[in-house]
């Protein structure tokens, strides 16, 4: 209906340019919209009625409208139908979802990044993107050493980049060593250290705060928020489930296990030399304090499901960056996430980008046509 409004609209215009030169123009002045309801707008000012007009050579205005004074009649009133529609407020596609609700759908479909956060949607297909408010919390599950870290960081960069979600990664790590002046001390670990427990305890508590009032702002349609940290057993997983589950947020658990040696020494090695607890020791001591610091947490260990009593529950084991286990996965961000980790290595790696050997056709200076290798082609394979 507006695209013809605006047909009308520039017929008319031309119209009443032609006839600008031609002489004076009658437009009618009882114009009214196609519900019946009378036009407020009226003509624009260069269709106005000149009825008490003159010509240039000083004659009166005819009696009788020239001939095309029907078109211009015809874009007066398709001003005044556009400005009565401009009334009602911008088209829907450029309206907030909520507004969207009120004017015309009921449940519009939206795509994540809408809002604040973008001025134009993502190129995400709509028929994979649910119909209303995410809120997803992502926790990390595994050991000391086991990559959690690295794939936190990975899943907030790659939902931020490519799909435009806010994501807030809340590091447990990083709110203990907050509350300890810097570094962590590994008696922290020991379940047998009530103060350190505590300590832990508190860090956990003002991570879930931070998440939860994280994913409660804000205006975008879709908000992730990741926590890295242990979360090694069942019970510290059915309390953080319980911490979120009136808040309305979905929860998915990425557990990190490695079984291979030999990565678990590199990594150790990586994170004793990167982390502040150990930037006053040697690497030696660094790795034998770290691994106390993992005997201590192993004491309390429970893999996801391991009892048989989180088969309901969404989470995707990865198992030494090969092999992946993944349970009741479902919806748009959960479906990325679990793509994104299968594909992820835990180590640098090089890639080599090579072209064919010489062909036949290469030494003749032609192109195409699928020849053999030259002699030349051959061994360079």
């Amino acid at each position: 209906r507006r695209l013809n409004l605006v047909r009308a609209l520039f017929a008319g215009s031309a119209a009443s340019m032609k006839a600008a030169h031609a002489g004076p123009t009658y437009v009618r002045s009882d114009v009214t919209l196609a519900d019946g309801a009378e036009a407020q707008a009226g003509p624009p000012p260069h269709t106005r009625m000149v009825s008490d007009a003159t010509s240039t050579d000083g004659d009166e205005a005819q009696a009788d409208p020239p001939a095309n004074a029907q078109m211009a009649s015809d874009g007066a009133e398709a001003w005044a139908k556009v400005a009565a529609l401009s009334q009602a407020g911008p088209p829907p596609h450029s309206r907030t979802p909520s507004e969207r609700k009120s004017f015309s759908n009921p449940m519009p479909h939206a795509v994540p990044a809408y809002g604040t956060q973008a001025n134009a949607p993502n190129p995400v297909l709509l028929d994979v993107v649910p119909a209303h408010r995410d809120r997803l919390v992502i926790a990390m599950v595994g050991l000391p050493g086991r990559g959690k870290t690295f794939v936190a960081r990975r899943i907030a960069n790659y939902l931020k980049f490519f799909h435009g979600v806010s994501v807030e990664n809340v590091n447990i790590g990083e709110v203990l060593r907050r509350q300890m002046g810097g570094t962590i001390s590994t008696a922290c670990f020991d379940p047998r250290d009530e103060e350190g427990a505590a300590m832990l305890r508190e860090a956990r508590e003002k991570s879930l705060e931070e998440v939860v009032a994280f994913l409660d702002g804000g205006t975008e349609f879709s908000r992730v928020a990741v926590i890295d940290g242990l979360n090694s057993n069942a019970e510290r997983r059915r309390w953080l489930i319980d911490g979120l589950r009136h808040h309305g947020f979905t929860v998915l658990f990425v557990e990190n296990v490695c079984t291979d040696c030999a990565q678990l020494e590199q990594r150790m090695r990586s994170v004793c030399a990167e982390t502040p607890d150990y930037s006053a020791m040697s690497l030696e001591l660094a790795m034998a304090d770290y691994a106390q610091r993992v005997h201590y947490c192993e004491q309390s260990s429970q893999s996801l499901d391991e009892d048989g009593s989180e088969a309901h529950l969404s989470w995707i084991r990865i198992l030494n960056f090969r092999r992946y286990v993944v349970n009741n996965v479902h919806g748009f961000l959960q479906g990325r996430v679990a793509q994104l980790v299968m594909h992820l290595r835990a180590h640098t790696h090089d890639f080599y980008l090579t072209r064919h050997g010489q062909s036949e056709y290469n030494r003749l200076g032609k192109i195409g046509g699928g020849s053999p290798l030259s002699s030349g082609g051959g061994m360079y394979a």
